[in-house]
C-alpha cells in the first residue's frame, strides 16, 4: 500500500508522489506562494477522485482539486466561494459522517470561516462560526470523533490559540459542532494554559469519547491536556510531557490504534525526537532521537501509519528534498531516504494520505 505526499515546490506548483518508489508528479497548473500549506483529505466514499487537495491561492481565495490514487487530476484547480484569506493561511479539513467535508480557516478579519461539501457539491459560501477572533494565519486543528475508530466521525471539534490575553500570549480555545445539534456558537477556553500567538495546536481523537491536545509551551516543552467523556467530560489541567523545542514548532501526533499515541518534533538541536504513550503503561516515554540526521528547528514532520506496527515520517531536509524514514516494529528505524526530483522551500508543510483500500 502506498502513501501519497503533496506540497508546494520552489517553482510554486503543487507536486505529489506515491511512496515508496514513486516519482514526483505535478498536480494541475495551480500556483501558490512559497510556503503555502496544502492539505489533503481522503474522501471516504468510493467515488473518484477521492483525494481532496486545498490551499490558499495568490488572490487570497481557497482553491481545490482532486486526485486519484494514480495521482491523475481530472479537474483543474478552482476556487471555493468568495472567502478571503492570507496567502499562507493553514486550512483545516475533515470528513464528518462519511459524507460531508468541513473546511475551515481564519479569515482576514480574524474570524473563523467554514464551508461544507456534501454529496459532491459545496452547500453554501463561507460562513463565520462562533464569535472567536484569532490572528491571521492562526493554525486550526480539526478532528472528527467517531464511535468506531475506523470510521469517520459524528462530530467536529476545532482548536486554536487565541489573541493575546497576557502580554503576547493567548489561550487555547475549542469550538464543537455535532450532528445531534449545533453548538451555541461560542468558543470555549481550555483551562489556564498560555501559548505564544500562532502556536500550532495538535489535536487527536483516539475514540469518540477521548481527545488529546499537544502544543509547545512558553518554556519550550511539549504540553498536553485531555478530555474524556467518561471522566467528567471536562478538560484536564495542562501538564508537561517534556522535550526542548523552539516556539511555534509544530508537534506531530498519531494514534496507530486507540491504545497508543506517538509524538514527533524537531528539537532545538535539529534532531527528530519521539515520545510515546500506551494504555498499558499509562505514562509518557521519551524514546530519544529517531536518527542522527538533523533538520532546521521548527521543521514540520508528517506522520502516517499503515497498520499497527508501522510509522512513516516525512520532512523537507536542508537540501530542499523531501525525505522519509520508517519504523516497522522493533527498536530501530530505517535511515532517512531522500525523494529526488523536486526541491521544496525549507520548513514546507507536507500533506500525506494512505492509498485507498
Amino acid at each position: 500500500m502506498s502513501i501519497h505526499v503533496f506540497a508546494v515546490a520552489r517553482d510554486q506548483y503543487v507536486y505529489g508522489t506515491s511512496q515508496p518508489g514513486g516519482l514526483w508528479v505535478r498536480i494541475g497548473h495551480g500556483s501558490f506562494t512559497f510556503g503555502t500549506p496544502i492539505i489533503a483529505v481522503r474522501d471516504s466514499r468510493d467515488n473518484e477522485p477521492n483525494i481532496n487537495l486545498f490551499g490558499v491561492g495568490m488572490n487570497g481565495r481557497v482553491f481545490t482539486t482532486g486526485a486519484d490514487d494514480g495521482l491523475q487530476v481530472p479537474t483543474e484547480w478552482y476556487s471555493i466561494g468568495s472567502g478571503q484569506f492570507d496567502q499562507l493561511t493553514p486550512l483545516a479539513g475533515v470528513i464528518v459522517d462519511d459524507y460531508s467535508l468541513y473546511l475551515s480557516g481564519v479569515g482576514m478579519d480574524g474570524a473563523v470561516y467554514q464551508v461544507v461539501r456534501g454529496n459532491g457539491a459545496w452547500s453554501f459560501d463561507w460562513k463565520v462560526i462562533g464569535e472567536g477572533r484569532f490572528g491571521r494565519r492562526t493554525p486550526l486543528a480539526a478532528v472528527s470523533r467517531s464511535a468506531d475508530f475506523h470510521r469517520t466521525g459524528i462530530s467536529l471539534d476545532l482548536f486554536a490559540v487565541g489573541l493575546p490575553e497576557v502580554g503576547q500570549y493567548g489561550r487555547a480555545w475549542q469550538w464543537t459542532d455535532s450532528l445531534h445539534g449545533r453548538s451555541d456558537g461560542s468558543w470555549a477556553p481550555i483551562q489556564a494554559g498560555f501559548f505564544s500567538q500562532l502556536t500550532p495546536i495538535t489535536a487527536l481523537a483516539r475514540t469518540a469519547n477521548h481527545l488529546d491536545l499537544f502544543a509547545v509551551g512558553l518554556d519550550n516543552q511539549i504540553w498536553s491536556t485531555t478530555w474524556d467523556a467518561n471522566a467528567g467530560a471536562t478538560w484536564s489541567d495542562w501538564f508537561a510531557i517534556g522535550g526542548s523545542f523552539t516556539q511555534l514548532s509544530p508537534i506531530t501526533a498519531i494514534s496507530r490504534y486507540d491504545r497508543t499515541v506517538d509524538l514527533f518534533g524537531v528539537g532545538t538541536d535539529g534532531s527528530v525526537y519521539h515520545a510515546s504513550w500506551d494504555i498499558a503503561n499509562q505514562g509518557w516515554t521519551w524514546n530519544g532521537r529517531v536518527s542522527n540526521d538533523t533538520f532546521p528547528p521548527g521543521t514540520p514532520l508528517t506522520a502516517v501509519s499503515q497498520y499497527a506496527d508501522d510509522l512513516n515520517l516525512f520532512a523537507v531536509n536542508g537540501d530542499g528534498l523531501v525525505t522519509a524514514i520508517r519504523w516497522m516494529g522493533g527498536d530501530s528505524w530505517t535511515s532517512w531516504a531522500p525523494i529526488a526530483g523536486v526541491r521544496f522551500p525549507s520548513r514546507t508543510v507536507l500533506a500525506a494520505v494512505n492509498q485507498y483500500v
